[in-house]
């Protein structure tokens, strides 16, 4: 028989870099609210209420890939024990953001 999977909040199984670099990654959560009240700009005048609403929802969802971004580091951690396959939903959220920005 197969055991569950370990639960995510077991901090002593984990080294305390990964537990570092996943709290500084998550840091820009912190800025939720305001990003949220700014949001509601979009519906001014949209000229597209459809493409409006997209934005709106694609805008707000950012703590949630940042927390799954988190979760995926740790349980990539715990399967393979690896730093590089630890690091890299951070790095590819990263970069992804900076692309749609720049």
């Amino acid at each position: 028989m197969q055991q569950p999977p370990a639960p995510l909040h077991r901090k002593h199984s984990l080294p305390k870099w990964i537990i570092a670099v996943n709290v500084v990654m998550m840091l820009p959560i912190l800025a939720a609210p305001l990003v949220f009240y700014a949001s509601f700009f979009i519906f001014d005048n949209p000229h597209n209420m459809t493409l409006a609403m997209l934005v709106f929802f694609a805008i707000n969802s950012y703590s949630l890939v940042l927390a799954g971004c988190a979760a995926l580091s740790i349980r990539l951690y715990r399967r393979t024990g690896k730093a590089v396959l630890a690091l890299l939903p951070h790095v590819l959220s990263t970069v992804v953001i900076v692309l749609l920005f720049a």
